[in-house]
């Protein structure tokens, strides 16, 4: 099967719009998180956590979503380097999927070698089959994805969620979808419980960053 039909079969309307709508809860969660401490991050040295949190958030909205019960995806940490650094992944039937963001939809991330590695997969993206020249018939190995969304400080929300498919050699992308405008698009409004059940579990670890930056 060719790697966008794959990409199209693995991330549905129904996927996509879950992932989104996870995106929006930890950036909703985290706002309302950031307003009830405005007067500590208002200060220029303390501002520059908040990138770190909007990932942490997102990234736990992702994770915890993944054991419901009508998941269609698996989510696990994995180590990536020598220095343990640990990195979100989705899993898919066929892809692999780690979060970034980025300032604009039509731009990848930062590259690093387990991107590199990863997005070595995906070398026969240009519309051929994917085909396994070692062991012969289709290559079963994972492709890789990124899950990318931008955030606006002044809107405070974000200004795009995409899933980007880049090419083999980490320069380009072969194919997008924006996950704002999928199909069923209200279903990436998180509800008021959602948002609250977020903040819940976040507060801890935004209470635990503050103390270490108060320690500074």
């Amino acid at each position: 099967m060719v790697l966008s039909d794959l990409f199209d079969s693995d991330f549905s309307s129904d996927l996509s719009a879950r992932l989104c709508k996870q995106v929006i809860i930890g950036t909703t969660a985290l706002n309302r998180l950031l307003a009830d401490n405005t007067e500590f991050f208002s200060y220029p040295m303390y501002s520059s956590v908040k990138g770190t949190l909007l990932n942490y958030s997102i990234e736990n909205c992702l994770y915890n979503s993944a054991f419901t019960p009508d998941a269609s995806y698996t989510a696990y940490h994995r180590t990536v380097n020598k220095f343990n650094y640990s990195v979100l992944h989705l899993q898919t039937d066929h892809f692999i999927v780690t979060a970034a963001k980025t300032h604009k939809w039509n731009q990848l991330p930062t590259s690093s070698k387990y991107k590199l590695e990863y997005a070595r997969a995906n070398r026969d993206g240009d519309g051929q089959y994917c085909l396994d020249f070692v062991n012969g018939g289709v290559s079963t190995e994972p492709y890789y994805a990124l899950l990318t969304y931008g955030y606006n400080p002044l809107s405070q929300s974000c200004d795009h969620v995409d899933l980007l498919i880049p090419d083999a050699d980490f320069n380009s992308i072969l194919y997008r979808k924006n996950l704002l405008k999928v199909d069923g698009n209200l279903n990436i409004v998180p509800s008021a419980a959602e948002v609250e059940d977020t903040i819940a579990r976040l507060k801890p670890e935004l209470e635990k960053q503050i103390v270490l930056l108060k320690a500074k």
